[in-house]
């Protein structure tokens, strides 16, 4: 695939921010922004391009935002005062609070939100990946307001990066990702918080097996990090824990009885999604299109929140496409 942008810059070189740019660099120029000194010099170290300020990538066509989701959302609120024109995508996990400053702001000005869901327990520069993306679920937020151009530039930077574009409402993706990821964060919380206080770690550490490693895998993450995102998508992650912890005390009455089957059919509807996790990609039907940016865009919302992804994606004038959606489900 060959871009038709030549130089992207990137805010932000976390875990997000510096995978992207190691799997961008042999198809276009990268220009990369940190606050953190020590990030800017282990970036250069590695071959990475950076300035010494934000403003610096003023001569970029694309910027993508990597950095936390307030910073993002500060960040995108100076571009569309500085009036820019570029295109500006983000990365963050919450995608609420940044489409709220887009159509305040400019719903004029090319914005996609986007959310590569290949995060890990991992942070800092080191810590990123040229292959990070390969595979990943990406939900990009389509809106009536979004821009053709900008919409299909970031189609073709995530495709580039190995990711699967699934076209999303922000709305819908908020409450989804609070249910499957910032959930998972806080059960990992609980998960640990309920054997730290245990007269002897250091046995509960010895004895804890797969499932307390799995289970607890992303509590590996900085604290910090984790917290900024959880209350970036405040009401939705409350809502998720409030209904679990409903099911964890129905579960705990069961269990205090010895209701062996309460028990294991309030198992079964997590089986039975973890099967139907394992095979998500497996190919069903297929819509194509042979069209416009603009009529892209259209099948786009038309097919945002239904479980599908992007297949296929290719320029073939300029500005028409040879498009495909998988549909992976058929949820509404």
């Amino acid at each position: 695939m060959t871009l038709r942008i030549q130089h992207v810059g990137i805010q932000g070189l976390g875990l997000i921010g510096s995978s992207v740019a190691r799997s961008l660099q042999p198809h276009v120029r990268i220009t990369g922004f940190d606050p953190d000194p020590v990030t800017r010099e282990t970036a250069i170290a590695s071959g990475v391009t950076v300035v010494e300020e934000s403003e610096d990538l003023s001569q970029c066509d694309l910027v993508l935002l990597a950095a936390p989701t307030d910073t993002n959302c500060e960040l995108l609120a100076a571009e569309i005062a500085a009036g820019s024109g570029r295109i500006v995508a983000d990365l963050g996990s919450v995608k609420g609070p940044i489409e709220e400053i887009w159509l305040k702001g400019d719903s004029d000005f090319p914005f996609v939100g986007t959310h590569p869901m290949s995060g890990s327990e991992s942070s800092g520069f080191a810590a990123g990946s040229a292959d990070l993306f390969v595979g990943a679920p990406w939900p990009v937020a389509v809106h009536e307001r979004t821009e053709p151009t900008a919409l299909m530039t970031t189609l073709e930077i995530i495709k580039i990066l190995g990711g699967r574009p699934i076209p999303v409402s922000s709305a819908r993706h908020d409450a989804e990702v609070a249910r499957v990821s910032h959930l998972a964060q806080v059960l990992a919380g609980a998960l640990g918080r309920g054997a730290a206080g245990l007269a002897d770690e250091h046995v509960t550490v010895n004895l804890a097996g797969g499932a307390y490693r799995d289970g607890s895998r992303v509590s590996a993450g900085p604290p910090d990090r984790t917290a900024e995102y959880l209350n970036a998508n405040g009401p939705n992650a409350a809502e998720a824990v409030r209904v679990a912890a409903a099911e964890l005390l129905e579960v705990a009455e069961a269990l205090e009885v010895g209701d062996a089957t309460a028990v294991e059919q309030w198992l079964t509807p997590a089986h039975r999604l973890r099967g139907a996790f394992n095979t998500r990609w497996e190919p069903r039907d297929t819509v194509e299109l042979t069209g416009t940016g603009v009529e892209v865009q259209r099948l786009l919302l038309d097919q945002r929140d239904r479980a599908v992804w992007v297949t296929e994606l290719h320029q073939t004038g300029d500005d028409t496409w040879r498009f495909a959606l998988d549909v992976a489900e058929t949820s509404g």
